[in-house]
C-alpha cells in the first residue's frame, strides 16, 4: 500500500522535526514542511498531500485557519490542527474552516497517529459519498423522465428538473405537499380526477402502472398528457422508505391527434393579443412570427420585426450570457430558461425586459425554432435603482455618503495592503459654514455645501473617492499616495478651491477649510483608526488658525491629550451619576404614543451637554457599553413610573449602540433590565441603526427573533441611510420604520425628498411597519407629513427632549394629550 503524503506546517523548527520523526515512523512519508501560509500554498500546490498538519500560529500575514480555508478554495484536502491554545473562539474557526482534527500542544505520538487515521478515513468516506451523491444528482438530472419522490405519508421530498417543468413546481415549493397536489392527474375522457399511482403503491408496497389517457394538470394551467407509474421505496429490511413517481410526457405521441384537436384560429387570438410580447425565432435568430405586444416593446410595427434578427438586438453586455443559455438550451442541458435583460429599442433606448425562452424541436429532436417571451420590467428596474442610490449616495450632493465611503475606502485599503501601497486620507471642514447657514438659510447653506462637493471632485483624480462624511464635513481618500508631500500639494488645491467666492441670490460669500491628513500604514491600518487621526489632524489645524492643512502625528498631541482628559471626565461622569435622561416624544394622531430616551452629560464646568459632544468618544473607548446599559436600566425604571402613573400605554424608546448589540450578553441584559423594573416587554421599543443591521446580516436575523419573542419592539432607525434590499428587510422581524431626519430637510418644496418620503412610507406600508417621522421642526413639515396617512412624528416642532419632572406636568394636564407646540 503507498504511504500517505502528508505536508507539515510549523514555524517551531524543533516541534516540526520530532513531528516529522514520529509520522516517518509511522509509515506516512513526509512529503513538505512549511513555515508560513505562503509558503504552504505553494508547497501544497506542488507536493499535493493527503493531509496537512496545520500550526495555527505561523509565520506570515494571515494564520493556519486562514491558511486552511484558502487551501480549500483551490483543492479538498483534510487538515489537521495543531495548536497551544484551546479557547473557544479558535476552536469555532478552526470548525468553522472544515478541521479533520485538533490537537492541543504538547500531544502524544499515539494520539498524533490516532487522529490522522481518523481523518483520512472521514476525508475517504466523504470523497466516496461526494461521488455517489454527484453521480445520483447527475442521473436523475439528466433522465428525460419526470421523477417525484414522497415519503412513506405521500409528502413530497423531490423532483428533478423534467418534473418541475412538466408540473409547474419547484422543487423548493414542491417539498412537503401532498403528491396528489403536485402531479394532479384527470382522466383524459371523463376530466374526472384519476387516483395518483404513488398513494397505491404506497399501501400495496407494490408496482403500480397507470393508464396512458391521463392529464397532467400543470400548476401553470398546461395540461400534459403523460405515461406514469410508480414503485414503494424500502430498505434491506423491508421498512417503507416512501415511494418514487416516473411519468413520461407522450405529447409527441400524440401529436397528430392534439393537432387536429386545436384550432389555428384559437391559437391565433391567444398569440396575438397576449399581454406579454411573444415571438417565434428560428435557430439563427431571425424573428418568424411575432404579437404586438413584443413589436410595441422593441419600438416596431407589428409587421416590421419579422425577418429582424432578435438576437442581434440585445444590449451587447447581456448577450454572453444570453448565447451560452441558448447553447445549454439546444444541447438540451436545461429544459428552458429566464434571465433579465436589456433589448436595444428601435430607436437606440434600451429596455429592461424579463426574458423567457423555451425550444421547439424536431420528432428526431433536432432544434425547429424558439419559443420567447418578453415582459417589460423597466419600472422595476428604474425604482430598484432610485434605492440603492439612496443607500449609496448623498442625496444633496451626489458624493459617496457615509457608510459607501467605508465601503469603498475599505476595498482601496485592501488592495494597498495587498500592493505595500500606501493611501491618503483627508478629513475636511468648512471653517465658517454656520455663518453661512444664519445669513443665508438653510437653502444657502445647501448650495454652498453643492458647490464644495463639485470643487473637490475637479481637484483630485477620477480614481480617489470623496464623499460627504456628515454636515459640513467631507473626506477624500487618495490610493497610492507617493509622499507627503504629493498628498500636501492636494490639500493646498482643495484649499485654495475651497477659499474662492461663491455667488447665491446675487451674493458672494466665502468659506475656507480646515483638513487632516492620515496616511496608511502610518497613522493608522484601519479605516476607522485612519478617519480617527485624519480628524484628531483636521482638529489641529484649526486650533492653527483654520484654511491650514495638519498631517496626523506628533503635531496633533494637545488634541488627543485634551480628547484623553475628556474621556477621564466622561468615566467619572458615569461613576459620579453626572448623567441625565431626556425624552423626547412622539405624537400619533394628536396625542402622546411614545418617549425616546436622550442621554445628556450635566459636565461640573461646562454644563448640560447633547449627546454629539461625547457619544462619539464613548463609542471609540468602550464607555458606551455602561452608558448605554445606564440608559436601558433608567429608562425602563421611569417607563415603569409613568406606567403606573398618567400614561399606562406609554412606550419607552431606547437607542442601542453597535458595541452593545455585539455584546455576548446583549439579550440577557434586556431581559434583566425589564425584570429590574418590572417593566412589560412591549412597552420596550429598541432602535436599531439601519446600517448596523445591513453590515451585520446574519447575526441582526437572530438577535431580532429573540427581541421578538422576548415581546420587545423593535425599530429601524436613520431608515434610508444604509444598504437595505427589500428582500433583506422582509427577512428582519421589525415593528417601526423611522425616516431618517435628512430626508425631511428639504420638504415640502424639495420633489426629490418628498418622492424619497412618500416611497420610503410606501415601502414600509407594504412590509406591515409603522412610520416614525423624526426631524419635524416646521408647520409645514407637520402638515406635509400628515397629508401622507397614519404617521407618527417627533420633532421640535412637537416637543423638544424634556427633563422627566416637565413631562410629569405635562402628563398631568388634561387627557395627557398637550397638543403640538406646548413645550419648545
Amino acid at each position: 500500500m503507498t504511504a500517505k503524503r502528508i505536508m507539515i506546517v510549523e514555524d517551531e523548527v524543533v516541534i516540526a522535526m520530532d513531528l516529522r520523526y514520529h509520522l516517518e515512523a509511522f509509515g506516512y512519508d513526509v512529503v513538505a514542511t512549511a513555515v508560513s501560509g505562503a509558503q504552504a500554498l505553494e508547497r501544497a500546490e506542488a507536493s499535493e498531500p493527503d493531509l496537512v498538519m496545520m500550526d495555527i500560529m505561523i509565520k506570515g500575514p494571515f494564520d493556519g485557519i486562514a491558511t486552511a480555508e484558502m487551501l480549500q478554495e483551490t483543492r479538498r484536502v483534510p487538515v489537521v490542527f495543531l495548536s497551544a491554545n484551546s479557547d473557544e473562539s479558535t476552536v469555532r474557526r478552526a470548525r468553522a474552516a472544515g478541521a479533520y482534527g485538533y490537537l492541543i500542544k504538547p500531544f502524544r505520538p499515539d494520539e498524533v497517529r490516532a487522529t490522522i487515521e481518523v481523518a483520512l478515513v472521514k476525508a475517504q468516506m466523504e470523497t466516496q459519498l461526494r461521488r455517489s451523491e454527484q453521480w445520483f444528482a447527475k442521473t436523475l438530472h439528466c433522465i428525460s423522465d419526470g421523477v417525484v419522490a414522497t415519503d412513506p405519508e405521500g409528502m413530497v421530498r423531490f423532483l428533478n428538473p423534467v418534473a418541475e417543468r412538466l408540473t409547474g413546481w419547484s422543487h423548493a415549493h414542491a417539498c412537503g405537499r401532498p403528491v396528489s397536489e403536485v402531479v394532479c392527474t384527470v382522466d383524459e375522457a371523463s376530466r374526472q380526477p384519476v387516483d395518483n399511482p404513488i398513494v397505491a403503491a404506497l399501501v400495496a408496497r407494490e408496482l403500480v402502472q397507470s393508464r396512458d389517457t391521463s392529464l397532467l394538470l400543470a400548476r401553470t394551467g398546461g395540461e400534459v398528457p403523460v405515461d406514469e407509474g410508480a414503485a414503494p421505496i424500502v430498505d434491506d429490511e423491508n421498512q417503507l422508505l416512501g415511494a418514487v413517481l416516473v411519468f413520461r410526457d407522450i405529447s409527441r405521441r400524440r401529436e397528430a391527434e392534439r393537432a387536429l384537436r386545436e384550432s389555428e384560429e384559437r391559437f391565433h387570438s391567444a398569440f396575438d393579443h397576449a399581454a406579454v410580447g411573444i415571438a417565434l425565432v428560428a435557430m439563427d435568430g431571425r424573428v418568424l412570427q411575432n404579437n404586438r405586444s413584443v413589436a410595441q416593446l422593441l419600438g416596431y410595427g407589428e409587421s416590421e420585426l419579422a425577418g429582424v434578427n432578435l438576437w442581434r438586438l440585445s444590449q451587447p453586455e447581456d448577450l454572453d450570457a444570453e448565447l451560452g443559455s441558448l447553447r445549454a438550451l439546444v444541447n438540451d442541458e436545461i429544459p428552458a430558461f429566464q434571465m433579465e435583460k436589456r433589448f436595444l429599442r428601435r430607436d437606440g433606448a434600451p429596455v429592461w425586459t424579463l426574458l423567457s425562452v423555451s425550444l421547439v424541436r424536431e420528432p428526431d429532436g433536432s432544434p425547429l425554432y424558439c419559443i420567447v417571451q418578453t415582459q417589460d420590467i423597466g419600472a422595476r428596474k428604474s425604482a430598484e435603482q432610485r434605492l440603492a442610490q439612496m443607500a449609496r449616495q448623498d442625496l444633496l450632493t451626489g458624493l459617496a455618503n457615509r457608510a459607501h465611503l467605508i465601503d469603498m475606502a475599505g476595498h482601496a485599503l485592501a488592495l494597498a495592503r495587498r500592493r505595500d501601497d500606501s493611501l491618503g486620507l483627508l478629513f475636511i471642514d468648512l471653517d465658517g459654514f454656520k455663518a453661512i447657514n444664519d445669513t443665508l438659510g438653510h437653502k444657502g447653506g445647501d448650495h454652498m455645501l453643492v458647490v464644495t462637493a463639485k470643487r473637490l471632485r475637479a481637484c483630485v483624480r477620477d480614481s480617489d473617492i470623496v464623499a460627504r462624511w456628515g454636515g459640513d464635513e467631507f473626506v477624500v481618500v487618495t490610493p497610492s499616495a507617493s509622499s507627503d508631500e504629493s498628498l500636501a500639494r492636494v490639500a493646498a488645491n482643495i484649499l485654495e478651491e475651497l477659499s474662492k467666492p461663491v455667488e447665491f441670490a446675487g451674493e458672494e460669500s466665502r468659506v475656507t477649510g480646515s483638513i487632516g491628513v492620515a496616511v496608511f500604514p502610518r497613522d493608522g491600518t484601519q479605516v476607522a483608526n485612519l478617519v480617527v487621526s485624519a480628524d484628531n489632524a483636521m482638529y489641529q489645524a484649526k486650533e492653527m488658525g483654520k484654511n491650514q492643512v495638519c498631517f496626523a502625528g506628533r503635531e496633533s498631541a494637545p488634541a488627543l491629550l485634551q480628547q484623553t482628559r475628556l474621556e477621564s471626565q466622561l468615566r467619572l461622569a458615569v461613576d459620579h451619576g453626572e448623567l441625565r435622561l431626556h425624552y423626547q416624544p412622539v405624537v400619533h394622531r394628536g396625542r402622546i404614543d411614545s418617549v425616546e430616551a436622550l442621554v445628556r452629560w450635566q459636565h461640573p464646568q461646562q454644563g448640560l451637554l447633547p449627546p454629539g459632544d461625547f457619544i462619539p468618544l464613548a463609542e471609540k473607548s468602550g464607555l458606551i457599553l455602561p452608558i448605554g446599559a445606564w440608559v436601558l436600566k433608567t429608562a425602563c425604571a421611569q417607563a415603569r413610573l409613568w406606567r403606573d402613573g398618567p400614561m399606562p400605554r406609554l412606550r419607552m424608546a431606547v437607542n442601542i449602540s453597535a458595541r452593545q448589540i455585539r455584546a455576548p450578553a446583549f439579550l440577557s441584559s434586556i431581559v434583566d433590565a425589564l425584570a429590574i423594573a418590572r417593566l412589560e416587554p412591549e412597552a420596550l421599543e429598541l432602535e436599531l441603526t439601519e446600517s448596523w443591521l445591513m453590515s451585520n446580516f446574519d447575526h441582526s436575523v437572530k438577535m431580532l427573533d429573540g427581541l421578538v419573542s422576548m415581546g420587545v419592539q423593535v425599530t429601524v432607525d436613520d431608515f434610508g441611510t444604509g444598504y437595505s434590499s427589500l428582500a433583506y428587510l422582509k427577512r428582519l422581524r421589525l415593528n417601526r420604520l423611522k425616516i431618517d431626519r435628512s430626508f425631511l430637510a428639504g420638504v415640502p418644496g424639495d420633489p426629490q425628498g418628498e418622492a424619497i418620503v412618500r416611497a420610503i412610507i410606501s415601502l414600509a406600508r407594504e412590509l406591515g411597519l409603522e412610520v416614525v417621522a423624526e426631524g419635524v421642526e416646521t408647520e409645514s413639515q407637520q402638515r406635509f407629513m400628515l397629508d401622507l396617512g397614519d404617521l407618527f412624528l417627533q420633532g421640535y416642532r412637537l416637543y423638544r427632549p424634556i427633563a422627566p419632572e416637565v413631562l410629569d406636568q405635562l402628563f398631568a394636564g388634561p387627557a395627557s394629550s398637550a397638543s403640538a407646540g406646548d413645550i419648545l
